[in-house]
Formats: C-alpha cells, sequence, structure tokens
C-alpha cells in the first residue's frame, strides 16, 4: 500500500525558498542579526535569540568555539550535512558565519521543548493515538534522511522537539553524529547512549540506515510505556539485553496498548539489522495506518514516563560531565579517519583499547605515529551546533532543573557501585562510550562503570582479563 505524505502549507512554508548554506565573513553577522536573550550555555559556546533585521523572523544563533583546525572541520562537516536536509521535520539551518575563534549557526527558533516533557505535561492528555501521530513524524523525518544516504546515529527522546508549546508537529534534531554513507565502503562506530543503541554498535558491526529503526523501536515503546525495554541493573547488563533482544510487553503499561502496536516495535527490534522495517515500511505499517476512532478515548498513564525523564535528566549532571574530559579523547577518532577508510572497511580489524589508550600517551605531532591508534589529535571537539547545550540550561524553552529528585540522594549513595535499577528507576550508572568516529559529549559518551569491559562485545570474557582493559579502567579511574 502507498501512503501519501501530506504537509500543511504552514510547515512547507517555513522552509522557504531552498538555498546552499555558505558560511560567510563573521563581521556581517550583526549587520544581518539583532541579538537577544541568551537561551542557553555550555562548555562550548551560547545560544542566543537572534532576529532578522528585515524580515523580524526570530532565529537561535549558537557560537560555537572553534580555535583548532579539527574542531572547525567538525562543524564544517555537521553544515554540509544540514544542508542535505531539507524537510519540515528536521531542524534546518539558516545562516553560518566564521569568527577568529568562533562559527555562528543560525537555526530554527524551536519554542515547544522536548517532545516527552510535553507529553507529560499536567495539560497534556496522551493517547495511543497521539503516539501514532508523533512517530509518523519522527519515521517521515528519518525516510528522508535515509533515502539522502544519511544515518541520525543519535535518535532519543532529547533529539525530538515541539515545534511550539501547543503543536503536535515535531522536528528532529542534533546531527552532530550524523554520517553519509558511501557505496560499498562499511562504516563501524562505537559511540551512542546505552539504552538506544543496537546491537551492531557493541558488537562493532558495520551500520546501516537500519541502525536508526532500532532507536525508533525503542523510542515508541518509551513513548507508549514509559519503561526503558533494555534497561539492566548496569551497563553491561544493558548491553546483554540488547545483543539478544531480550524485551517484553509483560508491564501492565502494555495492557491498553493494541496488538498492531506491539507488532510495530517487535518489527523493529530485531537482532539482525536486515530484518528491521525501513523507515518507508513503518509509514506503511498497518498501526501507523490505522484510524481507530476508540484510540482517542484512552488515555495512557504517564508516571512512569516522568520517572523516565527524571532519570535522564539526573543522568546528564552526573557521570557524563564528570566524564566529558577523558572521553573526548578517547573518542575522538576522526570522520576523516572514516572517509580515508579507517572507518571501518571490509577486513578492517577492530580497534583495540589499548591502541586507543597509547595514544593518549602522546605528545608527537606527526601524522604517522598516529595512523595506528585510531585516535585523531582532538582534546576540545564541539559539541553538536545543533544539538541542546549540555551544560547548564538546554536549548529548550521549557527549561527544567537537571537536580537530583528528591529521595534519590540517599538512594545514590547504596547504588553507586550498582548502576542503574531496570527500567523506570531512577539512579543510574553512566553513559557510554569509546568512539570510532564522532565526538564525546554528555549524553552520548560517558565513564564506563570501573570493573566492567567499555562495550559487551561476544569476546567480553576474553577482553575483561586483558591488560587493555586494566589499562582504561586504569585511567578512567583518574
Amino acid at each position: 500500500m502507498f501512503v501519501l505524505i501530506k504537509f500543511s502549507e504552514e510547515e512547507v512554508s517555513s522552509l522557504g525558498e531552498h538555498k546552499i548554506v555558505d558560511v560567510r565573513p563573521g563581521e556581517q553577522f550583526k549587520e544581518i542579526y539583532n541579538v537577544g536573550e541568551e537561551l542557553g550555555k555550555g562548555r562550548y559556546g551560547v545560544v542566543h535569540k537572534v532576529t532578522d533585521r528585515k524580515s523580524g523572523v526570530k532565529m537561535a544563533a549558537k557560537f560555537v568555539r572553534c580555535i583548532k583546525k579539527q574542531d572547525r572541520e567538525k562543524v564544517f562537516e555537521e553544515i554540509d550535512i544540514m544542508n542535505c536536509l531539507r524537510h519540515p521535520k528536521l531542524l534546518q539551518l539558516a545562516d553560518a558565519f566564521e569568527n577568529p575563534r568562533d562559527i555562528v549557526m543560525v537555526m530554527e527558533y524551536i519554542s515547544g521543548g522536548e517532545l516527552f516533557e510535553r507529553v507529560v505535561a499536567d495539560d497534556f492528555t496522551l493517547t495511543e493515538k497521539d503516539c501514532i501521530l508523533f512517530m509518523r513524524q519522527i519515521c517521515e523525518g528519518v525516510d528522508y534522511m535515509h533515502k539522502n544516504r544519511i544515518v541520525h546515529l543519535d535518535l532519543k527522546p532529547e533529539n525530538i522537539m515541539c515545534q511550539t508549546r501547543t503543536s503536535h508537529q515535531i522536528k528532529l534534531i542534533d546531527f552532530g553524529l550524523a554520517q553519509k554513507l558511501k557505496p560499498d565502503t562499511p562504516v563501524r562506530v562505537l559511540f551512542g547512549t546505552p539504552e538506544f543503541i543496537p546491537p551492531e554498535i557493541i558488537n562493532y558491526e558495520p551500520i546501516g540506515t537500519e541502525t536508526d529503526m532500532w532507536s525508533v523501536g525503542v523510542i515508541c515503546y518509551v513513548l507508549l510505556s514509559g519503561l526503558s525495554p533494555f534497561m539492566g541493573d548496569n551497563d553491561a547488563e544493558t548491553f546483554a539485553n540488547i545483543t539478544r533482544a531480550d524485551y517484553d510487553f509483560d508491564d501492565e503499561a502494555f495492557d491498553s496498548i493494541c496488538q498492531d502496536a506491539k507488532d510495530f516495535i517487535s518489527a523493529l527490534l530485531v537482532n539482525r539489522k536486515e530484518k528491521r522495517l525501513s523507515a518507508e515500511e513503518c509509514l506503511r505499517h498497518r498501526w501507523m495506518t490505522q484510524q481507530d476512532i476508540a484510540m482517542n478515548k484512552v488515555r495512557l498513564c504517564t508516571d512512569k514516563l516522568k520517572k523516565f525523564i527524571i532519570r535522564r535528566k539526573w543522568q546528564k549532571t552526573g557521570n557524563a560531565i564528570r566524564a566529558l574530559g577523558r572521553m573526548a579523547t578517547l573518542s575522538a577518532a576522526s570522520r576523516r579517519n572514516s572517509s580515508n577508510g579507517g572507518g571501518g572497511g571490509g577486513g578492517s580489524p577492530r580497534p583495540s583499547l589499548g591502541s586507543r589508550m597509547s595514544s593518549l600517551g602522546e605528545t608527537s605531532t606527526e601524522d604517522d605515529e598516529r595512523s595506528d591508534s585510531g585516535i585523531s589529535d582532538c582534546s576540545s571537539l564541539p559539541s553538536s551546533v545543533s544539538a541542546p547545550l549540555l551544560f547548564g540550561k538546554k536549548f529548550s524553552i521549557s527549561e527544567e532543573a537537571e537536580v537530583q529528585p528528591e529521595g534519590a540522594a540517599t538512594r545514590a549513595k547504596t547504588s553507586a557501585h550498582n548502576g542503574v535499577p531496570a527500567r523506570d528507576g531512577l539512579t543510574t550508572n553512566s553513559v557510554v562510550c569509546c568512539s570510532a568516529a564522532g565526538d564525546a559529549r554528555p549524553g552520548i559518551a560517558g565513564r564506563p562503570p570501573l570493573g566492567r569491559s567499555p562495550l559487551l562485545t561476544r569476546d567480553a570474557r576474553m577482553l575483561t582479563n586483558s591488560d587493555n582493559v586494566q589499562k582504561a579502567f586504569a585511567f578512567w579511574k583518574r
């Protein structure tokens, strides 16, 4: 069955005339825009609301500090990708300016905040029909990216934003980890948020458009139930659940959810990536196309979803922040290396922890000394230019203080070495991982729990006893 995707005139007109954004001299910025209030501030820069002097249109300008050459290259890569993404469900880049010390990214101003925060608000009644509407929009945006051979690689609730406080229209943001896929060039990565990464990332196998679809399935599961399908008591257990695709619909949260929704999720959370539904197939799925009026009458309980959001916010302000400095170096394996064949050709070996660790101690700047390590010489990677600023206020108008939830302090002390309670608990261990291509930012990379392998691979038992892992643990413990 062919599904015709229709966008409102407002959505289409909001895109304006298609243009390729070229980076212009920085002195032109203040000639074109009036700088307004600060929306967020972080380690890598600041976001301001700005107004176009001619049209009066409000935008969001992110000032990304770029002192080093590789920092600028990273931002330019994201600009290149965003220039390819012309779709109503994807955050749009409007302008870019380069100064000696920073690059200014001017993007759409999105005032509605994160989707999950909106649906748990007291004035919002969440139904299964609403979930279908949101998932359709997610799949529409992902389908467009995939048809342009671009993978997002960081689909998670924080990267789904509402356009306004009252709108049901959403946009996908944060293309900092997105990559262009090339024919006959396998790509392997080792980054992600544990709850949302698929088995192929954990096992260091080639990724593809199917990698995003696993994350879509996890997002749908969480949206409907408020539960994280693979969350274990610690990161290692979470990874084990993912590699086995070990989840169920037994919780009472799914009692009121129709079978078609469960079938939809089951068709995405498949271990073998080639068996997963594509974004286009998702849009044709029976659950996404049905018109059951009864779905609008049953209100879904959002209590567990509220707990999920609290845990995610607390998680960002804990181990992930403390780990940023160390993990930025570990996870700086460049896309430049990937484009040169180092990111995962057909017979490329798995990058060892030892080679990554040895690269940290190097002081030489000679490229040939780094060629075997899989790590680029970059200790201050910029955060994604379209992502929320991850320290202080977020790039979301519905700001909520990221504080430890009431009653959690005591639990945190007793569970510091025990990790994350299953599914909807409030305590958490770190967000992972080492990266073969990409950057390290809170919410994407963090410090693995001491005593565990950073990734649970098929040969995890062997790795646990290796000198390389012991060196890694010693480094992270500092």
